[in-house]
């Protein structure tokens, strides 16, 4: 598959999608298997793809960012007061917290060499230990898709009333600079 038909799988969602905030989370997900795959693209890749490179690093600088905002600020929260002490819903969002403070270390060493492959034009091959965090930091974004997807979301789709889900929708778009016109 050539690199721009996952590129476009990075484009912006749909503003309007995120009046539907647990939508808009999935198919954000659906974003980032989309960046654990170019991770790993880029790490054995022999000649950089600048487009790949830069798509992942504007992901991860921007939309990632906000992402974790919306879980951490809006959907954890609501969770914790919605669901039900049978949910156990506590250890799963200590997990995923905890997982987003070494998400962010491991971005924040994938942005700087990501940002340097750039500046220099070489390949990750060029640099072992990078290719390495690429590769590592791309499983672990999977795996913990996979928490979020199969078990929050759907938790979510049950607890959530119709107000968290507009308060939250409103949070997000907050985030992303979206006004939120009346519904047509």
């Amino acid at each position: 598959m050539p690199a721009t038909e996952p590129l476009r799988a990075l484009q912006a969602l749909p503003a309007d999608l995120v009046r539907r905030p647990l939508d808009f989370l999935s198919a954000d997900h659906a974003r980032q298997r989309t960046v654990s795959d170019l991770m790993e693209k880029l790490a054995e890749d022999s000649v950089l793809d600048p487009a790949v490179a830069e798509g992942v690093l504007r992901y991860l600088t921007v939309d990632m960012a906000a992402h974790v905002r919306d879980e951490e600020e809006d959907l954890f929260p609501l969770l914790r007061k919605r669901c039900l002490a049978e949910d156990e819903i506590d250890t799963a969002l200590s997990l995923l917290a905890a997982e987003h403070t070494s998400e962010e270390r491991l971005a924040k060493t994938v942005m700087a060499g990501l940002q340097r492959l750039i500046d220099e034009d070489l390949p990750a091959r060029s640099d072992p230990p990078l290719r390495d965090e690429l590769v590592g930091y791309a499983r672990h974004l999977r795996r913990h898709l996979a928490l979020e997807h199969s078990i929050l979301l759907p938790m979510a789709r049950v607890r959530l009333t119709a107000r968290d889900l507009r308060d939250m929708a409103k949070h997000m778009a907050a985030r992303r600079g979206i006004e939120l016109s009346a519904p047509a």
